[in-house]
């Protein structure tokens, strides 16, 4: 079972469950227009976003690079955006084409999200900074949904914007107060950057909360 802190959505809101008391929390609000999904970040898009930081590595200490999350919501999807920085003219690895290939090995972005907050199964979503998506529910990339993700290359880093209807992960539009469970995670391939995830794992992605 892997750790995640747990998505309220009231406005989606990340709570901390006994089994992760370490976890961090926010509260993700609702967005009255959807961010374009062009993957630029463009100005005024996400100022509805929440902004939540503190990426870690493995052993708890802050990443030394910090990724931007961004992160709203209205009654069909859940919309991330996120900006990661590289040393100034180094571009992403981006060696993967195939969808479900593995993405992991190139610069990307991953997500977890538990609709349920049980944290037994979940989905993966990843996307790299080319734009290849990977899905998977727990580790079986078996399963594909209808998502969208686009992202843009910059001379200091990428960015991407992702838009993950509701209906994609079999859930139901979220109600005020509802609880899921989420994490989120860089792989960053620039020498002497670690990404880190938003929510400490000590043991790996996949691996139980300690």
């Amino acid at each position: 079972m892997p750790r995640f802190a747990c998505l309220a959505l009231l406005s989606l809101t990340l709570l901390p469950a006994a089994v992760c008391l370490a976890a961090p929390q926010v509260a993700v609000p609702v967005c009255a227009t959807p961010p374009v999904m062009d993957g630029a970040l463009s100005p005024g898009e996400w100022d509805a976003a929440c902004g939540p930081g503190g990426f870690t590595l493995p052993d708890g200490t802050a990443a030394p690079v910090q990724a931007e999350l961004f992160l709203t919501h209205d009654a069909s999807a859940l919309y991330i955006g996120a900006r990661l920085p590289m040393p100034q003219g180094r571009r992403p690895r981006t060696a993967v084409t195939e969808r479900d290939g593995a993405a992991w090995t190139d610069d990307a972005f991953e997500i977890f999200l538990d609709p349920t907050g049980k944290r037994g199964s979940y989905f993966q979503l990843i996307v790299t900074a080319a734009g290849v998506q990977y899905d998977a529910i727990r580790m079986d990339a078996g399963f594909n949904a209808a998502w969208t993700a686009q992202t843009h290359i910059a001379a200091d880093g990428w960015t991407l914007e992702v838009a993950v209807p509701f209906a994609a992960l079999k859930a139901d539009p979220p109600t005020d107060g509802q609880s899921w469970a989420a994490n989120f995670a860089w792989d960053c391939t620039a020498p002497g950057q670690r990404g880190g995830s938003w929510s400490p794992m000590p043991s790996g992605l996949h691996q139980p909360a300690a």
